[in-house]
C-alpha cells in the first residue's frame, strides 16, 4: 500500500509545491481588484519565479556532476542573479520591455513547476517530523522570520511615502522606461553614475504588473524575504549543534532589529541578500573537492548581482572572494609550491574572467548613458568640475569623518563590537570552526568589512553619516550576520556559551533595547498604513489618474516621436513609448559629447539640446519652493551654495546655472502648452505664437 502511494508522486514536498501556488492563485483572484492584495500577490509571484530560476540553475549544476544539496536561500539567490544577468543582456539589446519581463517571470514559474515534478517521490519520514517537532528553536526562528516577512511585505505595499527628489524622478522613471522601451538609456541623468541598474531592473519586473506607489515592496518586502531565507536555511543546517541553538534566534533578531537607514527606494535589503548569496554560494562550492568553470561562473553571477544592486559592495566582496579563493588554493603557508601558485593564478583567472563576462552587459549599458565603464576611475560625460564622489583634503578631516561614520548608530548600534569580536583569534576554546564554513570566514569577513567601511567613508567625504550608512549598509549587515554565525563555532565549557557567543548575545540585546521604541512605532505605523491603504485606495487611484491626465495632456501637445527634455517631478507619468523622453536630472551635471554647456547661456543650451535630438522641453516653474522636493527648487539650490564639505555645495553652481537658463528659455521660446503644473516649449521656435492653455489641475492633486 505504501509503495503504491509513493508511486502516485503525492509526497509531502510535491503536495506543498502544488498547494502554495494554488493558495497564491486563490488569494490573487479574490483580492486582485484591490491594490494592496494585488501587490502582495505579485511580490509572492516574483519570489516564486526566482525560486524557479534557482532550481533551473541547480538542475544544470547537477547535470554537470554536482550533487551537493541546495536550500531555499541559495535557490532564491541564484534565481535573482540569473534574472539580473538575463535582464542585463535584454536591456543591452533594448528588448527588456513588459512582454519580455512577463515572459522571464513566467519562465521561472515553469522551471519551478517542472523541477517539482521531477523530484523523487517520498513521504516525509517519521524521523524527520519528530526531529523538526523536537527542535523548538528552529520553529521559533521560522515563526519570527515568517512574521517579520509578512510585516515588511505589508509595509512595502501600503507605504505611501516617497523621497520626492529621488524616487519619482529616478527610481520610478528608469524602471518605467525599461517597461516601456526595453532599456534605461538616459544620458543626462547624473545619478545614473551611482548605479549600474540592477535595482532599476528589479523595479521594472514589479512594474510589469504592479504600480509605482508600491515599489517599496521590492526592497522592503522581497528583499527581507531573501535575507530571511538565508537565515532560516543556515539555522536549519546548524540546528544539531548545541552552540547554534541560540545563534539562529540571534540572527533573526539581528535582521528584525535593523534600524533602517532608508532614504529612498534604492537597494538595501536586496543588495544585503545578494552579498549573502554570493558568500553562501562560495561556501557551497567548497563542499566539493573538484572545481569546474561552472562553479566560478555561478559565483561570478552572484557577485555581479550584488555589484549591480549596490556598487559600494564591490570593494569588500571582491576583496573577500579574492583572498578566500586564494587562501584555499595556496593551502597552509608552509606548503606553498609552484603547483599551488599555478592553481591560485588559474582560479583567480577563472573567477575574474567569469565575473567580467557576467558584468559586461551592465558595463555596456552603463557606458551607453554615462560615457564610461567604471566611475570614478573615469569620469565619462560628467561636466568638468561637477562632483558626485569627492575625497576631501586633510588627514584630520578624513579621520574624523571615518570615526563619525563608524560610530553612527544606524543600522546597528553595536556593530563595531560584533566586528571586533569576530576579528579576535579563536584561541579561547579547544574547538575551532570547521574550515570552509561561514563561521570559519568570520574573521576575514570582519576584516574586509572594516576596510570597506573606511573606503566608503573616505570616498564619500562630502556625504554625511546618514547618507554613507546607505552605501555600506549591505556589506556591514553581511559582516554582522557572519559574525553572529561565527560565534556558534566556539562552545564554552560544560555546554555554556563561548566568549564570542556571549559577546554577540549581549551586543544584540543592547541594540534591541536601544531600538525597541523604533520597532514599536514601526509596527504601529504598518498597521495604520495598511488600514489607510485599504480604506483610501479609490481616492489614491483617482488622484494618480488626475496627475497622469495632466502629464499626458502636456505630452499630447508634442508630436509623436519627437525628442523631449524633461525637468519635472514625475517623468514616469509620460507615455515613454510615444516619445523619446530624457530627464535633465541635476541640471548641468552630465551630457553627451561635447558636454553639457554650463555657464554659456540659455541659447547655447537650447542649441545643444536640439543637436541631441531634443526639440521640446517640459518643465515646471523652478522659482517656486516645493515642499519635500528640492530637485528643481531654484531657491533651495541657491542656498546650497553656502554649504561646506557637502556634495550639494559642489553641485549647486552647475544646477543653478541650468535652472536659470531654463527660466530664460520659458520667456524666449514658444510655449505650446501650459497648465498649473507643466509648461511645454518648442526649443526651435522663438516666442511669438500664444500658448495652448489647458484647464487647471484639480486642487489637492499636486
Amino acid at each position: 500500500m505504501t509503495k503504491d502511494l509513493v508511486r502516485t508522486n503525492l509526497n509531502g514536498r510535491r503536495l506543498l509545491g502544488a498547494v502554495v501556488p494554488l493558495v497564491l492563485a486563490v488569494f490573487a483572484a479574490v483580492g486582485w481588484k484591490h491594490p494592496v492584495f494585488r501587490g502582495l500577490a505579485w511580490a509572492c509571484a516574483i519570489l516564486f519565479s526566482y525560486d524557479g530560476w534557482g532550481r533551473a540553475v541547480a538542475y544544470g549544476l547537477r547535470a554537470s556532476g554536482r550533487r551537493a544539496p541546495t536550500d531555499l536561500g541559495l535557490r532564491l539567490a541564484w534565481g535573482m542573479a540569473a534574472c539580473l544577468f538575463v535582464g542585463g543582456v535584454a536591456c543591452m539589446v533594448h528588448i527588456a520591455s513588459r512582454p519580455f519581463l512577463l515572459g522571464q517571470l513566467a519562465l521561472g514559474w515553469c522551471f519551478s513547476g517542472a523541477s517539482r515534478m521531477l523530484e523523487p517521490a517520498r513521504w516525509p519520514s517519521r524521523r524527520r517530523l519528530t526531529a523538526f517537532v523536537g527542535a523548538p528553536t528552529l520553529i521559533l526562528v521560522l515563526v519570527l522570520a515568517g512574521t517579520w516577512v509578512v510585516v515588511e511585505m505589508l509595509h512595502g505595499v501600503s507605504l505611501a511615502w516617497t523621497n520626492m527628489s529621488d524616487d519619482e524622478p529616478l527610481y520610478f522613471f528608469l524602471p518605467q522606461k525599461i517597461v516601456a522601451t526595453g532599456t534605461m538609456y538616459d544620458p543626462f541623468d547624473v545619478r545614473r553614475m551611482t548605479s549600474y541598474g540592477g535595482q532599476f531592473f528589479l523595479h521594472a519586473q514589479y512594474l510589469s504588473v504592479g504600480v509605482h506607489r508600491q515599489l517599496n515592496v521590492v526592497d522592503a518586502g522581497i528583499g527581507t524575504f531573501l535575507v530571511m531565507a538565508h537565515v532560516v536555511s543556515e539555522a536549519s543546517a546548524l540546528r544539531k549543534r548545541r552552540s547554534a541553538v541560540l545563534t539562529g534566534v540571534l540572527a533573526v533578531l539581528l535582521v528584525i532589529s535593523i534600524d533602517q537607514v532608508r532614504y529612498n527606494i534604492g537597494s538595501l535589503m536586496t543588495s544585503f541578500a545578494a552579498v549573502l548569496g554570493a558568500h553562501r554560494t562560495w561556501v557551497w562550492i567548497r563542499t566539493s573537492e573538484h572545481r569546474t568553470p561552472l562553479d566560478f561562473g555561478l559565483l561570478a553571477l552572484c557577485g555581479v548581482a550584488a555589484f549591480v544592486l549596490r556598487t559600494s559592495c564591490a570593494v569588500p566582496l571582491t576583496l573577500f572572494l579574492a583572498l578566500s579563493v586564494g587562501a584555499e588554493a595556496l593551502g597552509p603557508l608552509r606548503g606553498i609550491s609552484r603547483s599551488r601558485g599555478l592553481l591560485l593564478v588559474t582560479r583567480w583567472g577563472l573567477l575574474g574572467g567569469t565575473f567580467l563576462a557576467a558584468l559586461l552587459p551592465w558595463l555596456i549599458l552603463f557606458r551607453e548613458s554615462t560615457g564610461t565603464l567604471i566611475y570614478p576611475l573615469a569620469r565619462g560625460n560628467l561636466t568638468p568640475g561637477f562632483a558626485i564622489l569627492k575625497v576631501e583634503s586633510g588627514i584630520d578631516y578624513n579621520l574624523t569623518h571615518v570615526l563619525t561614520d563608524v560610530a553612527y548608530p544606524k543600522p546597528f548600534a553595536t556593530s563595531i563590537v560584533l566586528l571586533l569580536a569576530a576579528l579576535v583569534p579563536a584561541t579561547w576554546s579547544r574547538r575551532r570552526a570547521t574550515p570552509g564554513t561561514l563561521a570559519a570566514d568570520a574573521p576575514l569577513v570582519a576584516g574586509v568589512v572594516i576596510v570597506g567601511l573606511c573606503f566608503t567613508s573616505i570616498m564619500g567625504g562630502a556625504f554625511g553619516d546618514s547618507a554613507n550608512a546607505r552605501y555600506y549598509f549591505a556589506f556591514l549587515m553581511w559582516g554582522l550576520l557572519v559574525a553572529v554565525w561565527g560565534s556558534s563555532s566556539e562552545p564554552g565549557e560544560r555546554g555554556l556559551p563561548g566568549p564570542r557567543l556571549l559577546v554577540a548575545t549581549i551586543a544584540i540585546i543592547l541594540h534591541v533595547s536601544a531600538v525597541r521604541v523604533v520597532l514599536r512605532d514601526h509596527l504601529i505605523a504598518v498597521v495604520n498604513q495598511v488600514d489607510k491603504a485599504v480604506g483610501e485606495s479609490r481616492a489614491t487611484a483617482q488622484a494618480n489618474r488626475q496627475l497622469d491626465d495632466a502629464y499626458r495632456a502636456a505630452q499630447q501637445s508634442i508630436p509623436a516621436g519627437a525628442g523631449v527634455a524633461a525637468t519635472v517631478q514625475d517623468p514616469f507619468r509620460f507615455d515613454l513609448a510615444r516619445n523619446s523622453i530624457l530627464s535633465l536630472d541635476l541640471l548641468g551635471g552630465m551630457g553627451p559629447a561635447p558636454g553639457f554647456p554650463c555657464f554659456k547661456g540659455p541659447d547655447v543650451l537650447a542649441e545643444y539640446l536640439i543637436a541631441n535630438g531634443l526639440e521640446y522641453l517640459v518643465t515646471i516653474d523652478m522659482t517656486l519652493t516645493y515642499k519635500n522636493m528640492e530637485l528643481f527648487d531654484l531657491p533651495a539650490w541657491r542656498r546650497h551654495n553656502k554649504l561646506q564639505h557637502s556634495f550639494l555645495n559642489y553641485e549647486a553652481p552647475f544646477v543653478v546655472d541650468g535652472m536659470e537658463s531654463i527660466q530664460v528659455l520659458l520667456k524666449t521660446r514658444r510655449v505650446v502648452f501650459k497648465n498649473d503644473l507643466l509648461t511645454v516649449i518648442d526649443l526651435r521656435t522663438l516666442a511669438a505664437e500664444p500658448a495652448v492653455v489647458a484647464p487647471t489641475v484639480p486642487s489637492g492633486t499636486l
